[in-house]
């Protein structure tokens, strides 16, 4: 019987995470001039983590999360669809390319299945739209910033209100790391929400949701 779920898969802190972080940036610079990844003059203009982190060489170097890689492994195994989209791009042309390039080489490299199925948006209107896309009736949308995807899900319920429907209907946001879902909206006129706390219990959470379908 094929699953009546499809999996989608944000990537940056869902299922890959750099080698170092700290909240210092500078800290934060220095621990990837160490390790001879970075030089002093590309990062020297750099002011947020995500414009370090999002450098081709040095995603490259980043980890997946415990558990990510044979839990999607798994769940492939057992017929569902699984894809990533993701909010990784650059206004440089050429670095963009590098970008997603790197991407799918990285997560070939790390084992995930599917490593060619990668969408790269600039917004989250148009990811949350792109699950759509998944050849099953129902889609678990897996990301660690579920209060942007609810964000975007307003802002295309205003412009197009029957594909707003449809992510309503069909959609459901998987908050990764969350405990619990206080402090994230919940609203009838939005996507339903649940907590993922770790990649340990998705496989959980999947089978009680393809009960409840």
């Amino acid at each position: 019987m094929k699953p009546s779920f499809a999996l989608c898969m944000d990537i940056d802190n869902t299922i890959a995470e750099p080698c170092w972080y700290d909240d210092d940036l500078h800290i934060c610079k220095q621990q990837y001039l160490n390790a001879g990844i970075v030089t002093t003059e590309e990062v020297a203009a750099i002011e947020r983590h995500q414009r370090l982190f999002l450098l081709p060489h040095v995603l490259v170097t980043h980890l997946p999360l415990p558990g990510a890689v044979e839990t999607l492994t798994r769940l492939a195994q057992a017929g569902h669809y699984v894809t990533y989209l993701t909010i990784r791009n650059s206004i440089q042309a050429e670095q963009c390319q590098q970008i997603h390039e790197k991407t799918r080489a990285w997560l070939e490299q790390k084992g995930f299945p599917n490593p060619r199925q990668v969408q790269f948006f600039w917004d989250f209107p148009e990811k949350l739209l792109a699950a759509l896309d998944a050849p099953a009736p129902r889609v678990l949308f897996v990301d660690d910033r579920p209060r942007d995807l609810l964000e975007g899900y307003r802002r295309l319920a205003e412009r197009d209100p029957e594909q707003a429907a449809q992510v309503r209907e069909r959609v459901i946001l998987a908050a990764f790391h969350a405990q619990t879902l206080d402090g994230i909206p919940q609203h009838p006129d939005a996507p339903r929400v649940v907590p993922l706390p770790t990649w340990a219990q998705c496989g959980h959470l999947l089978s009680q949701l393809e009960r409840e379908c």
